[in-house]
C-alpha cells in the first residue's frame, strides 16, 4: 500500500524530530563528560586562549597566567570600548603582567571569530600549543572552530562548570534548557559550515 504524500511528508518530519531529540540528549551527555579543568594538573602551553561570556572564564584565564602555565594570554571576543584595567581587577596578581603579556582580542564577534582572532594571534608567535578556556557546555563548539582555524595546532581545553547550569534533570530548569538548546543547535550549525566551507570557499 503506498503512503500519501502528506503521510511521507510526516513521517520525515517526526524521524527529523526524533534525530534531533536523539542528538539532544547526546550533546547534553558529551557536556556532562567535560571535567572541570583543573589548575594542578594543567600541562604547560604556549598560550592560554579565553574565550570571553563570563567573568569565572577570565578569572580561570589569569590564574592560569599567573601559575606559568603559558607565558602570554589572549582574551577574545572583547567588547571594543573596554579597557585591560578594568577586565583584570586591581587586586589580582596578574596586574603585573597587563603590559607584556594580557591581550585583549576585540573583533570576535562569535566562536567562529574567537577562532580567527586566536589563529591570527598564535601565528605571530609561532604558538603551537594552546589551551582554550570556556564553560563545558560551549566547549565542543570552540573546539570543532578551532581546530579548522588551527589545523596544526594542538588545542587543550580547560572547562569551566558553571554553577548556574543545572545539568542534573536538566529538562526541569527553564534556563539551562534554553541554554543547552541553543548551544546545541549552535553546535549543529558548526558542524554544517566544514562541508559548506569546503564546497563555497570561507
Amino acid at each position: 500500500m503506498l503512503l500519501k504524500p502528506g503521510h511521507s511528508l510526516l513521517n520525515a518530519v517526526i524521524a527529523l524530530l526524533l534525530a534531533w531529540l536523539l542528538g539532544l540528549a547526546l550533546f547534553v551527555h558529551d557536556v556532562m563528560g567535560f571535567p572541570e579543568g583543573n589548575l594542578k594538573t594543567v600541562p604547560k602551553t604556549d598560550g592560554i586562549v579565553v574565550l570571553t561570556g563570563g567573568a569565572a572564564r577570565v578569572e580561570a584565564g589569569l590564574d592560569l597566567l599567573m601559575q606559568d602555565t603559558a607565558p602570554r594570554l589572549l582574551i577574545s571576543g572583547v567588547d571594543p570600548r573596554a579597557e585591560l584595567e578594568k577586565i583584570v581587577p586591581a587586586a589580582h596578581p596578574a596586574r603585573k603582567k597587563l603590559a607584556c603579556c594580557i591581550v585583549l582580542g576585540t573583533t570576535a564577534a562569535d566562536t567562529w571569530g574567537n577562532a580567527r582572532e586566536a589563529a591570527a594571534w598564535a601565528q605571530r608567535d609561532a604558538m603551537h600549543r594552546l589551551l582554550i578556556v570556556t564553560s563545558n557546555y560551549h566547549m565542543r563548539r570552540s573546539l570543532i572552530e578551532f581546530r579548522r582555524a588551527l589545523p596544526d595546532t594542538e588545542l587543550i581545553p580547560f572547562p569551566l562548570v558553571p554553577e548556574q547550569v543545572r545539568l542534573s534533570k536538566w529538562w526541569d530548569y527553564p534556563g539551562t534548557a534554553s541554554l543547552l538548546i541553543g548551544e546545541y543547535n549552535k553546535l549543529l550549525l558548526a558542524y554544517a559550515r566544514g562541508p559548506l566551507h569546503r564546497m563555497f570557499g570561507s
